[in-house]
């Protein structure tokens, strides 16, 4: 009996039709990744936003202070303040930004932008809150934190195209 040596491998070109073949493959789903990417970071931001208002009216309340959420147009930068203890009023030098980490200036990642009708948002110790709605943009879509729709609570919506 003799022994039959069978041999069997892939050719040359097997190798380059799998390789074209996943290189299609990855060519056309890798735009789909960047923009589920892009959505994740907008709504991500968007959601940042929202808990740093809602811990804004958090504090305004335990604290029994005027407390104001604030941000810079084109900048992307924003930050809480709250009012001083012995001053009255509500222009720029009654406040003081937060002394904790929730005081430091936050930023929007690169490619979005946030604008709204004005430069901050009051939230009241009785746990009102200015109506207002800010909308957050990315390349793909924009998002609108809101607190207008209902009394005391901030809202997070896709804006309408």
């Amino acid at each position: 009996m003799g022994l039959s040596s069978k041999k069997s491998a892939f050719t040359l070109i097997e190798i380059i039709l799998v390789v074209l073949l996943l290189s299609v493959i990855a060519g056309l789903t890798i735009p789909n990744f960047r923009n589920s990417f892009r959505k994740v970071k907008l709504q991500n931001s968007a959601n940042n936003i929202a808990y740093l208002m809602r811990y804004a009216q958090s504090r305004a309340i335990t604290k029994g202070v005027l407390v104001r959420f604030e941000f810079e147009h084109g900048s992307g930068k924003y930050w809480l303040a709250e009012q001083k203890n012995d001053v009255i009023g509500r222009d720029d030098e009654a406040f003081v930004k937060f002394s904790n980490k929730m005081g430091k200036n936050f930023s929007l990642p690169d490619g979005l932008t946030l604008g709204s009708e004005g430069l901050t948002i009051l939230f009241y110790p009785d746990g009102n809150i200015e109506k207002q709605a800010v909308k957050l943009c990315g390349e793909v879509s924009c998002l609108i934190i809101s607190t207008r729709e209902q009394r005391g609570h901030v809202n997070v919506f896709e804006a309408e195209k």
